[in-house]
């Protein structure tokens, strides 16, 4: 699909949702179109895209890595990698930050609804924003490292399927030529299928 198709598609889908609102928000017919037909349409295809990101980013990560070939250019690609994924967590940690502090939201709660939230989600940071202490704990960090690549794969732990790629893919990479071409070979043919 053509990314301008998505665009228009999203205008449109906006615009229709803002007639709607503003002409008929109390309408019985719009809460029955939107409840039987807007809402399970939108949530199986947001299903179905959900549905090809552990093969995609399995299929397309370990490749990715085996094709290097040499350890010492992944150790070069790997750290302008990092050094550019940290720098983006950095900025989007500030972006959130900075806001979240000057303008102190949840600030001006009812006592009522700050209880009732708290019990519902178990931390007082919730309503009061918390603090950056441990946003990158090394709990989080140790995290990243799936204990079971099936179970990270049915959770959606996308970072843990990430890391479990660059490892299977570092560790392609050791054995031998022939049987690194079969495997290899695979990954190119179950890649196929894939957008």
């Amino acid at each position: 699909m053509k990314p301008w198709k998505v665009l228009l598609g999203l205008v449109c889908g906006a615009a229709s949702g803002a007639v709607a609102n503003a002409l008929w928000r109390d309408t019985i017919w719009l809460k029955g179109l939107i409840t039987y037909v807007a809402d399970p349409v939108g949530q199986i295809f947001l299903r179905m895209l959900f549905m090809i990101v552990i093969p995609l980013v399995f299929t397309s990560v370990t490749p990715g890595i085996t094709g290097l070939g040499d350890l010492s250019r992944i150790g070069r690609i790997g750290t302008r990698t990092a050094g550019i994924l940290l720098g983006t967590i950095g900025l989007g940690a500030m972006l959130g930050v900075i806001p979240a502090t000057w303008l102190r939201p949840g600030d001006g709660f009812d006592p009522a609804r700050r209880a009732e939230l708290v019990s519902a989600y178990g931390s007082e940071d919730v309503i009061t924003g918390g603090s950056v202490q441990g946003a990158l704990s090394v709990r989080t960090i140790t995290h990243i490292v799936p204990d079971n690549i099936f179970e990270a794969a049915t959770r959606g732990d996308v970072l843990g399927i990430i890391f479990f790629s660059i490892v299977f893919g570092i560790a392609l990479t050791r054995i031998s030529p022939e049987a690194r071409a079969r495997v290899y070979a695979r990954f190119r043919v179950s890649a196929r299928w894939l957008p």
